[in-house]
């Protein structure tokens, strides 16, 4: 076991977080009773023997589909831009067989989520239709992640009359838009229409926006300003936000250690600083804000899913939830590739590792579902000394699980440190009502 030394300064004493158990124990090593302030149980499909598994099961919970990789956005950091055909709009030859066939190898009695996935999947609208058609059912929750330049009213009308509901995260990196992803969307009138549109169908139709934080754009009271600006603009009720830290994802070392602008993307060097400043201020504030006026009503800082979302362990709130009640977090990849019930499939039912590689991450397909094997990503770096006594190891749970040049997820590792301890100490501040600090790591034995 490995412990994080955590000091109190109203209580003046130290707590240690064990790494491996979530546990919070005193210095005698008894442990720490933490009250339970939340409503309602953790409630996470994920059972014993489905993660931490290459495999995957016919009856899965959760489907992403990859709909191609054309996109009509030419994102700095994106690691689709190399793989699709720009101007492929053409309905896709397989789809029938792929809905007609589908049956026969996959058990949807326990599907919940069907995600669409790009490129950009309103490319694909010939394609989308028929498929969530298939696939409607009032258990189902469609996912569909857009860079919201091609949304039309067609898009609304038609989700709306679906018997599952529709979650929408429209990519947008707020001030720094036009910079790193193209057109401004919001100086369209046809797409303000339309966030209206989706505002007026909620709950029915739940949308966000969604921001990656890069070395240039990373100041996230700038970002959260720019939202408010458009929630307060457009009279919108629902309106929420997330930030995803940018990551690398070279596969390979280029002579003179030289990497691609993606590379150069995540925030490093100073900047990590910097940002780590503006992070836990951020969180500071959203802490203040709830603890002031709870979750409801419209105030300075917009709803934002890395601090509110409690239903997983990623967020704050979530985290906070798990660690007060004792709970281990699942340890499956963040992305989920190493659940059993999770399968991202294209349109001619080959199985790959996640929806943001291209043919040569092929394991397989659906028709032999039960003899797939994901082969292109480490499941055992959780295990191994760089990650096994990290403090942030239940919230990073060891970054992307494909395989990467050391100095690639080196590049990643010191970004998500940053991010993941603030969302530690975050979520100990609640637990504690404190200004928790840091004072040990890596510690084998409780002193």
């Amino acid at each position: 076991m490995s412990y994080t030394k955590i000091f109190l300064p109203k209580q003046d004493k130290h707590v240690y977080m064990c790494n491996q158990t979530n546990k919070v124990f005193n210095e005698d090593t008894s442990l720490v009773e933490l009250p339970y302030h939340f409503t309602y149980d953790i409630n996470e499909h994920i059972t014993d023997g489905e993660w931490g598994s290459r495999e995957k099961t016919n009856k899965p919970v959760r489907l992403r589909i990859i709909l191609g990789q054309a996109c009509n956005y030419d994102c700095t950091y994106c690691t689709q831009k190399d793989i699709g055909d720009p101007n492929e709009r053409v309905k896709n030859d397989k789809l029938f067989d792929f809905i007609t066939g589908f049956d026969e190898y996959i058990d949807r009695s326990e599907l919940r989520r069907v995600e669409l996935w790009g490129g950009e999947p309103f490319l694909y609208w010939n394609d989308m239709q028929p498929l969530m058609k298939f696939f409607d059912d009032e258990n189902i929750e469609f996912y569909i992640s857009t860079n919201g330049s091609t949304l039309m009213e067609k898009h609304i009308e038609f989700f709306n009359t679906l018997k599952g509901k529709i979650a929408m995260t429209v990519s947008h990196d707020g001030p720094g838009q036009e910079a790193l992803r193209g057109d401004e969307i919001f100086d369209k009138p046809r797409v303000q229409k339309v966030v209206k549109m989706m505002d007026d169908s909620y709950p029915k139709i739940g949308y966000g926006f969604n921001s990656v934080i890069t070395n240039t754009n990373y100041d996230l009271f700038a970002i959260n300003d720019f939202f408010r600006n458009i929630r307060d603009s457009l009279e919108l009720k629902h309106l929420s936000i997330g930030y995803e830290i940018g990551r690398t994802y070279e596969s390979a070392i280029e002579s003179d250690n030289h990497y691609s602008f993606s590379y150069e993307n995540v925030i490093h060097g100073e900047n990590l600083g910097k940002f780590e400043v503006i992070l836990k201020e951020y969180f500071k504030q959203h802490t203040e804000q709830l603890k002031t006026f709870g979750e409801d009503g419209f105030h300075s800082l917009i709803p934002n899913h890395n601090f509110e979302n409690t239903e997983g362990s990623g967020s704050v709130l979530g985290y906070t939830r798990h660690t007060m009640l004792g709970q281990f977090p699942r340890q499956t990849t963040n992305c989920g590739v190493d659940w059993k019930r999770a399968i991202d499939l294209d349109l001619n039912g080959n199985v790959r590792t996640c929806q943001n590689v291209d043919t040569s991450h092929i394991s397989g397909n659906i028709n032999n579902i039960k003899n797939i094997k994901i082969f292109a990503i480490d499941l055992d770096r959780k295990h191994e000394e760089h990650c096994s006594t990290c403090h942030v190891k239940m919230l990073c749970k060891s970054s992307c699980p494909i395989k990467l040049p050391a100095k690639t997820f080196q590049r990643n590792c010191s970004i998500e440190k940053v991010w993941y301890t603030e969302h530690l100490l975050a979520s100990l501040n609640i637990i504690f009502d404190d200004e928790v600090s840091i004072v040990e790591k890596g510690i084998l034995k409780i002193k």
